[in-house]
């Protein structure tokens, strides 16, 4: 997460890594990184801890993890501890332009291990979820 462009907009950075020819790919979603509200841990306005951000009701990021099919958090504010629930999950989306993809085209991938172990081009991670409850086997 960072602040991007000329106006310094908040936003969240996904990073991506192609199962076909391992070229690393990105997506932006914006993200608010002040606070809301004031209160004992700071006034509004004020940035958040480092590796924190808040998404707002009708974003594209909220609608991307819609997708994934993952629980929600309990807030807009808690999706910065869920992060990690989007590892092991495989991804597709469209490309913008260089190594960037279009953050509202990112949709997860419903394949079987077997249809893509039949790929021989296809490198699997190690600790890759295929679909739902399968873990790939070595």
């Amino acid at each position: 997460m960072g602040n991007y462009g000329p106006r310094k907009n908040g936003g969240v950075t996904l990073q991506f890594r192609s199962l076909i020819d391992g070229r690393d790919w990105y997506a932006i979603f914006n993200a608010y990184t002040t606070r809301a509200r004031t209160t004992k841990h700071g006034k509004a306005g004020s940035p958040l801890p480092k590796g924190h951000f808040r998404m707002g009701k009708r974003s594209n990021f909220l609608k991307f993890w819609n997708r994934t099919g993952l629980k929600m958090p309990k807030s807009l504010d808690a999706f910065s501890d869920c992060m990690g629930k989007l590892r092991g999950q495989i991804f597709t989306g469209h490309p913008a332009n260089g190594e960037r993809l279009e953050a509202a085209t990112l949709a997860p991938v419903c394949i079987e291990q077997q249809e893509l172990a039949a790929h021989p081009h296809v490198n699997i991670p190690g600790k890759v979820r295929v679909t739902s409850g399968l873990i790939p086997g070595k």
